[in-house]
């Protein structure tokens, strides 16, 4: 078995919101972003608990189930805001030198 805990930090590469409208037979499409509004750093909380199995005695492979959520509230030019989150699972084989 392993876990972690921990901090992680991330950064904002780009935002950007589409908007697509259907009405009588035609369509638009809309293209938005308010990137210079939204916060570009936030810290997330980290929290994993998986496992290691040995294929042999150099070779392992592990499996691990995360869960960040964010520290800071996120805001982008609204007045909505919300807490940024996470789940998904790290898969790795890992080779001894």
């Amino acid at each position: 078995m392993i876990a972690s805990a921990g901090l992680v930090a991330n950064f904002l590469a780009d935002e950007s919101t589409t908007i697509k409208l259907s009405y009588d037979e035609s369509e638009e499409v809309v293209y938005s972003s308010q990137l210079e509004e939204a916060e570009s750093f936030n810290l997330s909380a980290l929290i994993s608990l998986g496992a290691d199995y040995a294929l042999s005695q150099r070779v392992s492979f592990r499996a691990e189930p995360t869960f960040r959520y964010g520290l800071e509230k996120t805001c982008i030019g609204t007045p909505i805001t919300a807490y940024l989150w996470n789940a998904g699972i790290n898969l790795g084989c890992y080779f001894r030198l």
